[in-house]
């Protein structure tokens, strides 16, 4: 909607009529309130707004249908090095640069078709140096006359923003583009990306994202701009096809900027190879977790602190607890009280990193307090995290073999008890043999002499006792006594 200024408003720069949108920038706002106070009806006086006009940041130029400069602003002098005096005798082609002024007639009808223009060019100071500048011009309409409204803003910082951004964007490792958000036409793109879509750059800037993006419907994808417009930014995962036909694993970071009436900044990295290897990393979890799962063993993980935190249903089994049972025991808590302090011993040393591993055979507890015989194997893991350890044990139930190894041991000492007693009655039954001296010696013994006679041949003269006369018979000294022989 337009808002005509009265007949009224009008005498310092003599435009009368003038009509100026709600949509004007800052600048022009001045511009109109210079026009507007330059009626000494106003409530503030008309140098007021002069010395708006004149203080007024960005250089203002104010140009006639034959494109002469009639009025300026202090900016616009400093700007281009000129006096105001010296500007009012110029035109647009004199502060121009070559390729600004070969459009100017361009660009002057196409400021009366569409009333008001933005774009690019570069002004050239006195002294020669370029400028870089933004202007707006606006086709404003006086009563009978028309002027050009041109607000110029020097954007030679922003370019050289500008210049190092894309510096920094051309060497990136990672794709980037820049995409229209009304079209979702691509405006630009970097070698990165045209790498690792398999298009050229004069190919790309001739198509839409959605001509690339794999996963998304084109309604899909206006409707994810239209997300990242209100949000601000955006960080997801796609595919995008390349120009071979394969598909592209890609990580998305977009950025939504007002600029060029709405554009999307993104940089694009190739996941494809990571994509790849979480994939075959989450199969190899998913085969240890199936045989994690199903192993007639008993596997459990424990952290530094004993304490598990994790169990297969084998080892559940074993001691009659449930998982969530299990999560709050320690180690120490599952062993038999005769094994507690080796179990400490074995831990310590294995946690320290003396050893990595160990296995031992031992005595455990079940959840009702039964006792029964394991053989475990202890291994120290390390986590992802640095300096994360964790304790991975391996638990067989043996106590079958353990009772079996303990009836044949028995069986064993019984067997071994007889084979000693059978030789201790043998080696009994030739003691005497071997307890009877020497005959040489026995035949020189004062008691062999005693009883000489008793010894005779002619056994039906010796006394009755004296027939079973031996060594034993001969130490007792009541022989001397009860002996017939003796008595005689």
């Amino acid at each position: 909607m337009e808002h005509p200024v009265t007949s009224k408003m009008a005498t310092g720069l003599g435009l009368r009529g003038l009509k100026l949108s709600k949509d004007s920038s800052r600048s022009q706002a001045i511009i109109t309130a210079i026009i507007m106070a330059s009626e000494n009806t106003s409530k503030l006086p008309g140098d007021v707004f002069r010395q708006l006009f004149e203080n007024a940041a960005d250089p203002i130029f104010i140009l006639d249908t034959e494109g002469n400069f009639i009025e300026v602003n202090r900016a616009a002098c400093d700007h281009t090095g000129y006096s105001r005096e010296e500007l009012l005798r110029m035109r647009p082609e004199h502060i121009d640069d070559a390729a600004t002024r070969e459009k100017i007639p361009e660009r002057m009808a196409q400021i009366k078709a569409e009333r008001l223009i933005a774009f690019e060019g570069v002004h050239v100071h006195r002294d020669g140096t370029p400028i870089p500048v933004e202007m707006r011009i606006r086709w404003v309409e006086c009563g009978e006359k028309s002027y050009f409204l041109n607000i110029c803003r020097n954007i030679a910082e922003r370019r050289q923003r500008e210049r190092e951004y894309q510096a920094v964007v051309e060497t990136a490792t990672d794709g980037f583009w820049a995409v229209r958000a009304n079209d979702a036409r691509i405006l630009e793109a970097n070698a990165a990306y045209c790498k690792m879509i398999g298009y050229t750059r004069s190919e790309l800037l001739s198509m839409h994202i959605s001509d690339l993006e794999a996963c998304e419907s084109p309604e899909e994808t206006r409707s994810h701009i239209l997300k990242v417009m209100e949000t601000g930014r955006d960080f997801f995962e796609t595919k995008h096809r390349h120009k071979g036909g394969r598909l592209i694993e890609i990580e998305v970071s977009v950025t939504y900027s007002r600029r060029r009436g709405g554009t999307l900044f993104a940089f694009v990295r190739d996941i494809s190879a990571r994509k790849r290897a979480q994939a075959l990393l989450y199969d190899s979890e998913e085969k240890f977790r199936r045989m994690y799962d199903n192993a007639p063993l008993g596997i459990a993980m424990a952290g530094e602190d004993q304490k598990f935190f994790s169990a297969n249903p084998a080892f559940c089994k074993l001691f009659g607890y449930t998982v969530g049972e299990l999560l709050g025991l320690t180690i120490l808590d599952l062993t038999h009280p005769d094994y507690l302090d080796q179990t400490r011993q074995n831990m310590r040393i294995l946690l320290d990193g003396a050893i990595s591993t160990y296995s031992v055979e031992k005595k455990y507890l079940k959840k009702g307090g039964e006792a029964f015989w394991g053989r475990a194997i202890a291994t120290e893991v390390w986590g992802s995290e640095p300096g994360k350890r964790y304790v991975m044990g391996m638990l067989e139930d043996i106590t079958g073999r353990v009772e079996g190894e303990e009836r044949r041991l028995a069986e064993m000492r019984g067997q071994k008890d007889l084979l000693v007693s059978g030789s201790m009655r043998a080696a009994i039954r030739s003691w005497p043999t071997r307890l009877t001296p020497p005959p040489e010696k026995f035949m020189q013994s004062p008691r062999f002499t005693a009883c000489r006679p008793m010894r005779s041949r002619k056994r039906s003269t010796s006394p009755p006792c004296c027939n079973r006369l031996s060594a034993p018979c001969i130490a007792r000294s009541s022989c001397r006594t009860s002996c017939p022989a003796r008595s005689r």
